[in-house]
């Protein structure tokens, strides 16, 4: 019966010494989920804080395509003010040669007619 029980015992110590293995690797599969959660935390914040600077950029490009439709259309009116500009500088250019052909032409008129009333005076 003392045999009995000394084998009894000797298998409970090795049940215990599983146990004790056993709940070792409990904690540690414990601790290891706890690591994964955290890191899968880790991740959510990065995913939202990555979403977060693509909603930003996404802002940023919008303002940017505005401005750069302002700016076209600057320059769209740009160009035509200085296609209107050198049409009135161009006219105004045409009216003063006018102006002045017109005065130097009546000044040769004048010169011409004393040239041919003074030669009809000699002629006689």
């Amino acid at each position: 019966m003392e045999e009995t029980l000394k084998q009894i015992l000797n298998t409970l110590k090795q049940v215990d010494h599983r146990l004790g293995g056993l709940e070792l690797g409990q904690n540690k599969l414990e601790q290891g989920q706890k690591s994964i959660e955290k890191g899968q935390k880790n991740l959510e914040q990065g995913i939202i804080r990555l979403e977060q600077r693509q909603e930003s950029l996404e802002q940023h490009q919008t303002r940017l395509e505005h401005r750069q439709e302002q700016l076209e259309k600057g320059q769209e009116t740009m160009q035509k003010n200085i296609v209107n500009s050198l049409g009135e500088f161009t006219d105004r250019i045409i009216d003063h040669v006018d102006a002045k052909t017109a005065v130097l032409n009546k000044q040769v008129y004048a010169v011409e007619t004393e040239i041919q009333r003074l030669s009809r005076g000699i002629d006689y």
